[in-house]
């Protein structure tokens, strides 16, 4: 009886040196315990490795606590789990043992992998520190940057057919492999068939403001009275009706307007050119040659509005062999006409 109770007296006097680790306690070391998880774990002799690893703290995946080493040979450290680095930082804790593996993969927002040493050192040898934790993570799914790039309608002088566009890459890749071409010469097709036949098609189904009637991101542009006007030009007002016959007025007033004098009052002669040259230009394929005879439909000016075509958001105008089909197809081809009067 007397022998019991001195062995349960030094039992008692030897666990209560002994280190512990709680939840409700305030850890003197950073690394030894944190919310209840312990990083650091008693050196003993021959007994087993540091406990599990400081789990890895959510937001910027701080380092998980080290495993501790053992005098004699530690057993299997305790994995440390990895901490959830959305912003791509180091997850994973260090374990303890002699060897500890690499945790962790790259990638942003991904969970840092297990940390946490394989076996203990053998007899009488220190522990050796476990394997770092996830590695740094890059961002999240990136990959090659994909040019897209966005041009400006073709335009010419008014004197000639060369051509110039420029081109911008609306993603900024810094590189120039998809650029299209920017200077060409555009192919003579006939002014005066397109004044009175071609223009009357697109003023009726796409210069609308939120279509074709703009003068950025659009590779195709439409001036039409009540819709865009050209800007930085003098109108006169020439019609009796509107009572203000002789009165000049600068030309963007009328953009979207079909007060009496914007309405009446037709495209100027560089309104003409310019969308003239702005549809021409579309008679060339991608490298700049003119489209073989019978490839007309290849056209984006038929091929983007006819129905079963491609794309164009969802807007078909009209469908094969109708007389707008049949008209761009004709002028597309190298019609002619000889005289074109109009108050377009």
């Amino acid at each position: 009886m007397t022998r019991t109770l001195l062995t349960s007296f030094w039992l008692g006097l030897v666990f209560a040196a002994l280190p512990s680790c709680s939840s409700d306690e305030e850890p003197t070391n950073p690394t030894e315990c944190v919310n209840g998880i312990c990083g650091s774990g008693a050196t003993g002799s021959g007994g087993k490795g540091g406990s599990s690893g400081g789990k890895g703290g959510s937001g910027t995946g701080g380092s998980g606590g080290t495993g501790g080493g053992s005098a004699t040979g530690g057993s299997i450290g305790d994995a440390g789990d990895g901490g959830t680095n959305p912003a791509g930082g180091t997850g994973g804790g260090t374990g303890g043992g002699n060897t500890g593996g690499t945790g962790g993969g790259t990638g942003g927002g991904n969970t840092g992998g297990t940390g946490g040493g394989n076996t203990g050192g053998s007899g009488g040898a220190t522990g050796g520190s476990g394997g770092s934790g996830g590695a740094t993570g890059g961002s999240s799914g990136s990959g090659p940057c994909v040019e897209s790039w966005v041009c400006t309608p073709w335009q010419t002088n008014g004197s000639n057919n060369d051509g110039m566009r420029t081109c911008t890459d609306a993603n900024s890749c810094g590189t120039t492999a998809g650029k299209p071409i920017e200077a060409v010469t555009l192919p003579a097709l006939d002014l005066n068939f397109y004044k009175c036949n071609v223009e009357p098609v697109m003023d009726h189904k796409c210069s609308m403001l939120g279509c074709h009637g703009t003068e950025t991101g659009r590779p195709f542009r439409i001036y039409a009275r009540g819709r865009l006007r050209i800007t930085g030009e003098i109108l006169t007002d020439s019609v009796n009706s509107c009572l203000k016959q002789g009165q000049m007025f600068p030309s963007e007033d009328c953009i979207g307007s079909i007060e009496c004098r914007c309405y009446f009052e037709p495209h100027t002669p560089t309104e003409w050119r310019r969308n003239y040259d702005s549809a021409r230009g579309f008679a060339l394929d991608a490298a700049g040659a003119p489209l073989a005879p019978g490839d007309e439909d290849l056209s984006e000016l038929i091929a983007q509005p006819i129905v079963g075509g491609k794309a164009h958001a969802g807007i078909h105008l009209f469908r094969r062999d109708d007389a707008e089909h049949d008209t761009l197809r004709r002028w597309l081809s190298g019609e002619t006409l000889s005289t074109c009067t109009t108050n377009n």
